[in-house]
C-alpha cells in the first residue's frame, strides 16, 4: 500500500487584487507588503465559498483519474478555518460534488 501526496491542487478564488495598489487606495505603506512577498490578494466573489473553493481544487484532479484509480482513493482531507455551520465538515460536501461514481470517505 502507497501513502503520501500523489497529487495536489489549489484553487483561490477567480478575483484578485494587486496589492500595491490596494495599498495605495487605503493610505499604507506598500513596503509592508513587499515584506510578505505578497502580489496579489485573492477576493472571494458572491458565488464563492469554502466548498466552491475545495470543489475547485479538487475536481482537477479527479477528472485526469481513470475509473480504477478513483475506486482505490480511500479518503478526502480538508482543512480550513473557514466554516458554513457548526456540524458537518465540508469535506462532506466536496465529497458529494466530486460525483455520484465517488466512493470516497470524507473527513
Amino acid at each position: 500500500m502507497k501513502a503520501g501526496i500523489e497529487a495536489l491542487n489549489i484553487y483561490c478564488g477567480s478575483a484578485a487584487l494587486n496589492v500595491s495598489q490596494l495599498a495605495k487606495a487605503r493610505n499604507l505603506d506598500p513596503e509592508r507588503f513587499e515584506n510578505l512577498l505578497m502580489k496579489e490578494k485573492s477576493v472571494p466573489m458572491h458565488y464563492e465559498d469554502p466548498i466552491s473553493n475545495g470543489v475547485n481544487a479538487a475536481k482537477p484532479i479527479i477528472d485526469r483519474l481513470t475509473a480504477d484509480e478513483k475506486e482505490k482513493i480511500d479518503m478526502v482531507i480538508t482543512c480550513t478555518e473557514s466554516g458554513i455551520d457548526f456540524s458537518k465538515s465540508i469535506s462532506t460536501y466536496i465529497h458529494h460534488y466530486l460525483g455520484p461514481e465517488s466512493k470516497l470517505q470524507a473527513f
